[in-house]
């Protein structure tokens, strides 16, 4: 038997008034590395993830290790599993990120500092995404492990 393991992931951009907006993404090797080393204990499973927002325009590659214009960052607000599916969301305010921007990324093991930690997915979506001041946003990555 040749089983194959699966990871994808959506991130799900779901604005106050219940408009959702919902893009894939790529998973890039730093974020597999990180998954493989915590199967083995290289890393403990307490760690600070943080969502990363930013005006770069090129395109994810398996290789990112970084956003390409990082603008902002905040610490995610709940990360939940059903299943084998993990959710992880951040929130925002109406106060906060007003702007369009064009890149987001997914840190694990960082810190408040802009390109700390390890980029696990990144996401260029097409046209981005504008938050104004009279909007909230959460940000949801919806990530599935599955076996094929």
């Amino acid at each position: 038997m040749n089983e194959k393991l699966r990871l994808s992931a959506d991130w799900h951009f779901i604005y106050g008034d219940g408009t959702e907006i919902i893009h894939k993404n790529l998973i890039v090797q730093g974020g597999l590395d990180f998954l493989a080393s915590l199967f083995i204990g290289e890393r403990t499973s307490s760690f600070a993830t943080y969502l990363a927002l930013g005006t770069g325009t090129t395109a994810p590659v398996a290789n990112n290790t970084k956003l390409e214009t990082e603008g902002s960052r905040k610490i995610v607000s709940s990360k939940t599993r059903q299943g084998s599916e993990l959710r992880i969301r951040t929130y925002f305010l109406a106060s906060e990120i007003n702007q369009t921007w064009t890149e987001f990324g997914l840190f694990v093991e960082g810190t408040s500092v802009a390109n700390s930690g390890v980029l696990f997915n990144r996401i260029v979506p097409t046209g981005g995404i504008t938050k104004a001041s009279n909007q909230t946003l959460t940000i949801e990555i919806r990530l599935t492990i599955s076996a094929s």
